[in-house]
């Protein structure tokens, strides 16, 4: 519900954030180092040593614990509670060990991403499975190399699929930004990086109204006769748009420089593909909508664009805590229900989910772990739990509000 009603606040709460932590972290030990986990993943026998210490399962937490959560950067940080909901709510079962899936084999993973979705039909499970900016990114990788494989299979098409590999290649390596959402610092900066590429297309369709009004007066005026559709093309969009940067055609303006080019007025040798002559008769008005369109573009948009790229940096860096970690749960959720091997080993794992949930039907215990129901003691330790925190919440914003500009000047005319 929180995040269908993008209800960010909630999940920068301190409670919501120590039960995402302990979903994170399972039966492991939190202050684990961070040196043990990249050695423990390359080195994975190591796990069976004691170089990583893991919770017993009937270690019972006293209520007056404090728990003091190291701010772990590199592994997903956690706030700092007087009392955690941790105290309250145990695991029953020891969480699978989160590991980042490759490429191969990722078609099974994609198709087993959208059978996730509990009694909703196949068409709303696919709808919700497209929603999401990163499977979208998926689905296009893995159309491409579908196509790049295809194309390579004859000699026609060989160098089409060589190309189409490069492509998908760039789609893949670019797909690895996602990994970096559950740090605390680059995690904000991915959002960034998302809005203001929406802010780039804004200015790519005024850029693309100026260039195409622009580009089209410029190929009139300057030449009167080119059949050539890809020179046409290029001069009306590609030669403007390079013009932005400062690649400007001296010859085209100055005309006594135009006399020094090799060009015919003939209609059959341009047809032919011999370089056509420029116009003279309307230089100086080519010069004019050139300085015009530049100190529009150069000025005007360029500067439109820095200031929205301004504007949406500091509207998510003053928010940048609650948007990771609305970001964290998002990425907690969906590692926590993956499969814990790695390609090519993850076929097992589908296997295994195959046999289990739909031939055996055994129920998923991982589900429970956003959905715990408490009874008897544990309900009342987390009613008290409520209650201090409401209380906490109270006190905090009436400081703030007695603290206010306007509580002073109130109290001020008081007196």
């Amino acid at each position: 519900m929180a995040t269908a009603a993008d209800a960010r606040l909630f999940f920068s709460h301190d409670g919501v954030q120590s039960l995402l932590s302990e979903i994170w972290w399972g039966d492991m030990e939190r202050s684990t180092e961070v040196w043990k986990l990249i050695l423990s993943f390359f080195m994975p026998p190591l796990i069976y040593t004691d170089l990583i210490s893991f919770r017993e399962p009937e270690e019972e937490i006293k209520p007056s614990a404090v728990h003091h959560i190291r701010d772990n950067d590199s592994v997903g940080g956690n706030d700092v509670t007087d009392f955690s909901i941790a105290d309250i709510i145990q695991n029953e079962e020891e969480m699978e060990e989160l590991k980042t899936l490759k490429e191969n084999l990722k078609v099974c993973e994609e198709i087993r991403q959208t059978s996730l979705g509990g009694s909703l039909f196949l068409l709303q499970r696919m709808k919700k499975y497209i929603q999401d900016h990163w499977n979208k990114c998926d689905l296009t990788a893995i159309l491409l190399f579908l196509l790049a494989l295809i194309c390579r299979m004859f000699p026609w098409s060989f160098n089409v699929g060589r190309a189409v590999m490069a492509i998908d290649y760039m789609i893949f390596t670019l797909r690895l930004i996602h990994i970096f959402a559950i740090h605390k610092q680059l995690g904000p900066k991915i959002i960034i990086l998302g809005k203001m590429v929406k802010d780039v297309f804004f200015f790519l369709f005024f850029l693309g109204v100026w260039l195409m009004a622009y580009g089209v007066a410029h190929q009139a005026l300057l030449f009167s006769y080119d059949p050539r559709s890809k020179w046409i093309f290029r001069r009306v969009f590609y030669r403007p748009y390079m013009h932005i940067f400062g690649q400007i055609p001296v010859h085209e303006m100055d005309t006594d420089k135009l006399e020094e080019l090799s060009c015919t007025y003939n209609h059959s040798e341009i047809e032919a593909g011999a370089e056509p002559c420029m116009s003279t008769y309307a230089n100086w008005l080519v010069v004019i909508l050139l300085v015009i369109y530049l100190l529009f573009t150069n000025i005007v948009l360029v500067n439109l664009l820095i200031a929205m790229f301004s504007y949406t940096f500091s509207k998510v860096q003053g928010h940048s805590d609650i948007y990771w970690k609305f970001q964290r749960y998002n990425l907690i959720v969906e590692y926590h229900y993956r499969p814990c091997l790695a390609p090519p080993f993850i076929i097992f794992s589908h296997l295994h989910i195959l046999i289990k949930r739909h031939i055996r039907q055994i129920p998923s215990a991982k589900s429970q772990h956003f959905a715990v129901e408490l009874q008897g003691r544990k309900a009342s330790r987390l009613n008290t739990w409520e209650a201090v925190q409401k209380e906490n919440l109270l006190s905090a914003q009436n400081k703030q509000q007695r603290e206010s500009d306007t509580s002073r000047l109130q109290r001020t005319s008081v007196k």
